[in-house]
């Protein structure tokens, strides 16, 4: 439960900063793991 929250709270920052780096002139690498995490994260939320 823990880890699974820790996850979904990776997920949630990491949309905050996709959001952020849309707003801004600057781009950064995106990490793709973490991407790969956050929708493994949400799928298996969701069963």
């Amino acid at each position: 439960m823990c880890f699974t929250t820790f996850w979904q709270t990776k997920c949630i920052s990491h949309i905050i900063l996709l959001k952020i780096e849309q707003n801004s002139l600057h781009d950064e690498i995106e990490d793709p793991r973490l991407k790969n995490l956050c929708q493994s994260s949400s799928h298996q939320a969701s069963i």
